[in-house]
């Protein structure tokens, strides 16, 4: 269970600036929904009624489009609107999965508990972002210095002889600041296509087939399926509806394409571990714990140390993988700075800045 303790950090010159200006224009990432669903289970846990607690979180909360999406599903569940359909109407903010979750939790009367869920489940994707994170800054904040370390090696070549004029530094200025300005932009840009729902099958097939990175990807996928259908399934839903909403909510496009076909198994009458069979997607280990459960009676609390099973695999190895990737990334640095000095190119100093900029926007 969760501290209902918590509370709200108080925001800095910075927050209020994202507030007021910058968080109309994005959507709320996952440190806004963190507290959000934070806020909101205390806020329920404390006694308040759900309409009302919706009200308040929209006055609590700093993100802009946080506060008009809960303020509109408290004045739409107060209308009559169910709070699921409600939800739906804000898909661009709420993902499927948080919106099964908590009709799930409505379902089984422990609206708490699959607030617990979230809570857990943005923490964790947090902490996973910060080793990311932390990986990526070093090396792309010597990219960007190093780059203006050039440039002001470049102008003071040229007017070692001459007074500094505009003409002249001109040329050197624009040659040297497009770098880093078009590796933000166009990762940015990649970023948001590579994002989109329509892009995402063909997407989610070409991360998964990457060694490595495919595994964890594909093990975050799974782990979300098995948490959605285990929270399903103690609502009391027919199965075959809480493994569409699994499917639904599990956040790979392509994964999500391939456990489709086992459905028509499942309305047959087959057994779920047979019809996931079929799919070829889950390991011996995962299909041996789903026939354990469907024959013990106790198939939601497996899915979950399922689903524990696999979020902890990425937890515990990706520091690992990510320590043996840095050494990768300083070669980067390297070769790009090498390629400068010797006069040869500045691709590999634009291709270092965009590669580990468009990591960033990926995970964020």
């Amino acid at each position: 269970m969760m501290d209902s303790s918590k509370k709200l950090p108080p925001g800095g010159f910075f927050a209020h600036l994202d507030g007021l200006l910058l968080s109309p224009l994005h959507p709320p990432g996952l440190r806004d929904l963190y507290f959000y669903t934070l806020g909101l289970r205390t806020t329920i846990e404390a006694g308040v009624p759900l309409i009302k607690a919706f009200e308040l979180m929209a006055r609590s909360v700093k993100h802009r489009q946080l506060q008009r999406a809960s303020l509109a599903i408290s004045r739409a569940v107060a209308s009559g609107t169910s709070l699921p359909d409600a939800l739906r109407s804000h898909k661009h903010i709420f993902s499927t999965f948080f919106i099964n979750a908590l009709e799930s939790g409505l379902h089984s009367g422990s609206i708490t508990r699959s607030l617990d869920l979230l809570v857990e489940h943005y923490e964790w994707l947090m902490n996973l972002r910060t080793k990311i994170m932390r990986l990526i800054w070093y090396p792309l904040i010597n990219l960007i210095l190093g780059t203006f370390i050039v440039l002001f090696r470049d102008l003071m070549i040229i007017f070692m002889s001459h007074a500094f004029n505009w003409e002249e530094a001109m040329p050197v200025l624009l040659k040297y600041l497009k770098i880093p300005a078009g590796g933000v932009f166009f990762a940015f840009l990649v970023s948001r296509v590579l994002k989109d729902p329509r892009i995402r099958p063909a997407t989610d097939y070409f991360i998964v087939g990457i060694p490595v990175l495919g595994k964890f990807y594909a093990n975050y996928a799974k782990a979300t399926f098995f948490h959605l259908f285990a929270t399903s399934v103690e609502a009391g839903k027919n199965p075959t509806i809480s493994y569409r909403e699994a499917l639904d909510g599990m956040n790979n496009y392509y994964l999500a394409r391939k456990l489709a076909h086992a459905e028509k198994y499942i309305l047959s009458g087959e057994s779920i571990s047979s019809a996931l069979e079929q799919t070829g997607v889950f390991d011996r280990q995962a299909l041996g714990m789903i026939v354990a459960g469907e024959e013990s009676g106790s198939l939601p609390e497996l899915c979950r140390k399922m689903a524990e099973y696999y979020r902890s695999e990425i937890f515990n190895l990706m520091p690992g993988y990510i320590t043996a990737f840095f050494p990768l990334l300083m070669v980067i640095v390297a070769i790009a700075f090498a390629t400068i000095a010797l006069g040869i190119t500045t691709s590999f100093l634009y291709f270092g800045i965009f590669f580990m900029c468009l990591l960033i926007f990926m995970v964020l």
